[in-house]
């Protein structure tokens, strides 16, 4: 869980991500925010994620 804090982190270091729960809802993180965030999960845990589950449901 660090790991995607730190990742987290890079992408807006002025967010306390560890206290904030409403990030979409928010409008803290877009949808750019979100590739980014998908495309580092990829590359650091080898996992894939596909495009249809890429939904705001699913980032709750």
């Amino acid at each position: 869980m660090e790991a995607l804090f730190e990742i987290l982190e890079e992408l807006h270091p002025e967010v306390d991500f560890k206290t904030n729960t409403r990030l979409i809802d928010d409008k803290i993180l877009d949808s750019f925010d979100i590739i980014t965030l998908i495309a580092e999960i990829n590359d650091a845990y080898d996992v894939a994620i596909p495009a249809h589950e890429i939904i705001p449901e699913n980032s709750r």
